[in-house]
């Protein structure tokens, strides 16, 4: 067990090494400001419960698409987990700063609001991870599950649009879902709010597959610059020997 867990730690370093910088931190950004964000809820009605983080949570599936498109499934739930690892190392630090206070000098700033915004709100931090962790791996499976019936041309425009957008419905719908879920029943003790949590979970999907349409030209332009290139090709070549022998 442990040589495997070793091995996995390993082969994570080398698919990061492998992935363009640029890419890698536009991802690590994003995760780290959409959890954030999703301390907010900017609408919250009897139908739906959507928070901010919503705003930017494309961004990350479009690189978790575009990773599993060219690295394969297993190496998106890779990089989710490196982002949610990048997270909760964030929300530490965000979490001791607000506790610590050394003054030398007589002040009178209030950090009271500094602290309320960044201090962690851990029935917020569980739910937002468990519901990110698993709509990765959603988000994963349908990725690869789609790209099963593109056999004839699995590189084409049809196989990767279609493969985004399905695996971004699914993958944000799942995360609201659960988000909302946990927040609402399990956390906060509340009774099972099943039509905001469905409606959160559908306009969730909805939005994300409108801006996923609207911006995964991009994610298909420099999925095709990564061929060409040959990104990560010595990584790829080696789970490809590896699943041979």
């Amino acid at each position: 067990m442990f040589k495997w867990i070793k091995s996995q730690i390993v082969d994570t370093i080398k698919l990061l090494q492998a992935i363009p910088s640029l890419t890698l931190m536009f991802f690590i950004l994003s995760v780290v400001i959409t959890n954030l964000m999703a301390v907010k809820f900017i609408v919250n009605t009897n139908l739906m419960q959507v928070t901010g983080g919503l705003l930017l949570s494309w961004l990350p599936f479009l690189c978790m698409d575009i990773t599993a498109k060219h690295f394969g499934a297993v190496a998106s739930v890779k990089l989710n987990l490196f982002g949610l690892l990048i997270y909760l190392g964030c929300v530490l630090l965000f979490e001791l700063v607000t506790h610590i206070q050394i003054c030398t000098v007589t002040t009178n700033i209030d950090y009271t609001a500094f602290n309320l915004i960044y201090s962690a709100q851990w029935k917020i931090l569980v739910s937002s991870s468990v519901a990110y962790v698993a709509s990765g791996i959603v988000n994963a499976f349908v990725h690869h599950l789609v790209g099963a019936f593109f056999k004839k041309n699995p590189n084409g425009k049809g196989a990767y649009y279609t493969q985004s957008y399905l695996s971004t419905f699914f993958g944000q719908f799942s995360d609201n879902f659960i988000f909302v879920g946990l927040l609402n029943c399990f956390l906060l003790g509340l009774s099972w709010p099943i039509m905001p949590v469905l409606g959160a979970a559908l306009l969730g999907g909805t939005l994300e597959l409108l801006t996923q349409m609207l911006f995964s030209v991009f994610g298909y332009k420099m999925l095709q610059r990564w061929q060409r290139c040959g990104v990560g090709k010595e990584y790829i070549e080696s789970h490809k020997a590896a699943s041979q022998n």
